[in-house]
């Protein structure tokens, strides 16, 4: 609970649950793009040698604490998690005279995706030119360099891109079953169950 006053200047807290953080609540605009927004709250990140950023609308038991290690020893001016794809739709290999040459689950597959949780060295704005996509052109930039990797995830891992993924969450919180809720598990908010390593990524 809270009362914003003064025209919106002055806010105070009548409930809180968080630390002594600070947060910014900046608009990057409607239809921005990653990389638009990330460029809109550049001046904000003025003297932090490394931040992190994500699409936020997933939820995982990933320990930042593991994922900036692994950022940090790695030395590179980008990663991100990347993660085997939930869904389930079937990968269909096709010959040139339509004949079918495989078909197969998509978990059954070698494929990999970007699971929407970064780590940046402040350098990021050198690669990224204004209007840019971030996984785009200054993706390319960054791989031609050597200087982007990935984070392969074993851990939990999923998106709520539509209201079918809201329902499952739902039902996963109705029965108890959160372990996104890293701040309530008996490891210290360690995920119990993941297993990572690096993917660097090349041409």
């Amino acid at each position: 609970d809270f009362e914003l006053t003064g025209g919106g200047f002055d806010i105070r807290l009548y409930r809180r649950d968080i630390e002594n953080w600070k947060i910014t609540f900046v608009d990057t605009g409607l239809h921005s793009n990653i990389g638009q927004r990330l460029n809109a709250v550049r001046h904000y990140l003025a003297g932090d040698p490394v931040f992190l950023a994500n699409y936020s609308d997933g939820l995982s038991d990933l320990s930042l604490t593991e994922y900036l290690d692994h950022f940090h020893r790695q030395d590179k001016i980008c990663s991100f998690v990347c993660v085997r794809p939930r869904q389930s739709f079937h990968a269909v290999s096709l010959g040139d005279d339509s004949l079918v040459r495989d078909i197969r689950s998509i978990g059954g597959t070698d494929l990999w995706i970007n699971g929407g949780f970064f780590a940046f060295k402040s350098e990021i704005f050198d690669y990224l030119k204004e209007g840019e996509e971030l996984v785009e052109d200054p993706f390319q930039r960054l791989i031609g360099v050597e200087q982007l990797i990935a984070y392969r995830y074993h851990g939990f891992w999923a998106c709520m891109d539509t209201f079918k993924d809201k329902q499952a969450f739902d039902d996963m919180d109705a029965r108890g079953d959160t372990p996104w809720q890293v701040w309530k598990s008996a490891n210290g908010g360690q995920p119990s169950h993941a297993r990572a390593g690096e993917v660097p990524l090349r041409r």
